[in-house]
């Protein structure tokens, strides 16, 4: 019997805030990807999978004392323990904004701030996506988002290159955008962070504990 030839792709910064940023998930940060996925789309046990390609951003530290870029590296080491994965990094870049000072006043005092925002994860993941499909790399893409910005990628590998597609959301509500897909959709639950943890051969954060 031939499987088919299935490639994952992961949206990492929005399965963290989707799926793991809650305090009471923070427990279930030191997540195995490829556990995850097979946990929600238990096919992919029998089938395997080919490629993950997990898409995010180094951190960038907000002060000396800020353990966040360590804490990323060591999740990055534990996901190279996952021998078919690959870590696609964009950039975060940061500009003035401005914003009304806290507490409001009247009339509002009005500073400038940098703001900080992730850039290239979700433009990476949809390019690879079209372009595997193109390739005909793979013949289902199970794809970890909520990200609504990638629906037209969803779209084009569906019906443009006739590709299974599987969505995996991280948030409690699939986004209705998706809705119009005719896809399977799951949800990321608890009980899937809960069985879809690393061991301890890996390094782990502390405060991840």
């Amino acid at each position: 019997m031939t499987y088919p030839r299935v490639y994952a792709y992961i949206d990492g910064f929005n399965l963290f805030y989707g799926a793991l940023k809650h305090p009471e998930r923070k427990k279930y940060r030191w997540l195995n990807v490829e556990k995850l996925i097979k946990s929600i789309y238990t096919p992919s046990q029998k089938y395997g999978i080919k490629k993950i390609k997990f898409y995010t951003a180094r951190i960038v530290p907000h002060s000396t004392t800020d353990d966040a870029p360590k804490n990323q590296q060591l999740y990055f080491n534990a996901l190279k323990t996952i021998d078919n994965i690959e870590i696609i990094l964009g950039n975060f870049i940061s500009k003035p904004t401005k914003f009304p000072k806290h507490p409001i006043s009247t009339p509002p005092e009005i500073v400038e701030v940098l703001k900080t925002e992730e850039k290239g994860s979700d433009v990476n993941l949809a390019s690879h996506l079209v372009l595997d499909a193109a390739l005909n790399n793979f013949d289902l893409a199970i794809v970890v988002t909520n990200d609504t910005d990638l629906y037209e990628p969803l779209r084009i590998a569906k019906e443009e290159f006739n590709k299974k597609i599987v969505l995996i959301c991280p948030h409690n509500k699939i986004a209705a955008t998706f809705k119009k897909l005719d896809i399977l959709k799951f949800v990321i639950e608890t009980k899937h962070l809960k069985i879809s943890q690393f061991d301890d051969t890996a390094q782990k954060p502390k405060m991840w504990s």
